[in-house]
């Protein structure tokens, strides 16, 4: 099963396009809202929830929502491994951030990949940086957490970062 984990806050301008690109591609959506600290901390409002429409157009395209906690996350880290308690022993995890779109057959990807990994690099077009490659991608096992925004580990496990790897060339992600 594939899952998409897309991080949300205040995106109901961006998040419908981003949805209707998933929908039918991956098996399981799931969004959590949640504000976290970072270096642009000064563009949003107080608080920790969504104060838009983003929850309404999840719920609209039938995604499962997670609402934001009591309490901002410690960092981007910890709403990532929040997100990773929606995952099954074997699921493939896909992250997403709301301003990007999925392009392609994930399905056909993940098949043609087999067992030979279990991360997955893909190919982001992004407007200012140009065509980077990051394993968006990987093979959850139980276990695993979000060392920092690009390295993950399984328990006893070296970390692995998600930098790595062959590219995708029947999927990417168009960020806008």
């Amino acid at each position: 099963m594939i899952l998409a984990l897309v991080k949300a806050y205040n995106s109901d301008k961006i998040i419908e396009g981003c949805l209707a690109g998933l929908q039918g591609k991956v098996d399981r959506i799931v969004v959590a809202d949640g504000y976290y600290p970072d270096a642009n901390e000064a563009k949003y409002k107080p608080g920790n929830a969504s104060t838009d429409n983003t929850e309404e157009f999840v719920k609209a395209a039938r995604a499962e929502w997670i609402p934001a906690p009591a309490e901002r996350y410690s960092s981007e880290t910890a709403k990532m491994n929040r997100m990773l308690q929606e995952a099954q022993d074997d699921d493939w995890v896909f992250w997403f951030d709301t301003d990007e779109r999925l392009v392609g057959d994930v399905h056909d990807a993940v098949r043609d990949l087999g067992h030979s990994s279990d991360i997955l690099p893909v190919l982001i077009n992004h407007p200012i940086m140009g065509e980077l490659i990051y394993a968006r991608l990987f093979h959850y096992k139980k276990g695993m957490r979000m060392v920092n925004h690009w390295t993950i580990q399984h328990e006893n496990a070296p970390s692995v970062s998600l930098y790595l790897g062959p590219l995708a060339k029947r999927f990417w992600i168009k960020h806008l």
